[in-house]
Parts: structure tokens; C-alpha cells; sequence
């Protein structure tokens, strides 16, 4: 979200709360994967409101480190190969861009 750590914590407590929603509601297996999509965004903004409240106090270091480390790991790593595509085709080619994009960076 980047405004603020009281917007970062608002955000990740609701999306805690859909995704449970969402995966209370699961009917099939290959669900599963795109109704936990809200837990892991909400997993990202409380990374980040731990971030913010963290910033430039050195006695939280570690804490801020692991914070940024995790929030990074989210927008940079995971959300980009995130595929919860069920169908063979349109997998395959989100992978082949994903592959070309991994070879151009």
C-alpha cells in the first residue's frame, strides 16, 4: 500500500479475513490455490506495516531486515510466477513468459 502502517495493518486484517472466507468456500482442490491468493497478499501487507513501524529505529534491525526482506521477496519474486492457472495452455504460455522474462533480466 505504501501510505502508511495503520493502512498496511487495515488492509492485511481484511484480506486475512476474506481469504478465510474464500477458502471456507472452496468447493475443489484445484481451487485452493487461487483462494489463498488474499492470506499471501495479506502476509505481504503486514510485512509491510512491520516495515514502516521499524524504519530508522536500530534497535529493531533484525525485525526490519526480515520485514524488508519478506516484503521484497513478495513483489519481486513471488507475484511474479504466481500461476494459479488450472488450464494446461494458458499455463504454459504464463511460463514461457515467465522464462523469457528470467532470461532477459
Amino acid at each position: 500500500m505504501c501510505f502508511s502502517p495503520e493502512a498496511s495493518f487495515t488492509s492485511g486484517g481484511i484480506l486475512l479475513v476474506v481469504g478465510a472466507a474464500s477458502l471456507s468456500k472452496v468447493s475443489s482442490k484445484k481451487k485452493i490455490v487461487l483462494a489463498s491468493t488474499p492470506l499471501i497478499f495479506a502476509i505481504q501487507q503486514l510485512s509491510e506495516g512491520v516495515l514502516w513501524l521499524t524504519i530508522n529505529k536500530p534497535e529493531n534491525y533484525v525485525l526490519q531486515q526480515v520485514s524488508t526482506y519478506l516484503f521484497t521477496a513478495f513483489g519481486q519474486i513471488f507475484w511474479p510466477i504466481w500461476v494459479p492457472e488450472t488450464e494446461i495452455v494458458r499455463r504454459r504460455i504464463l511460463w514461457a513468459f515467465l522464462g523469457l522474462g528470467v532470461i532477459i533480466s
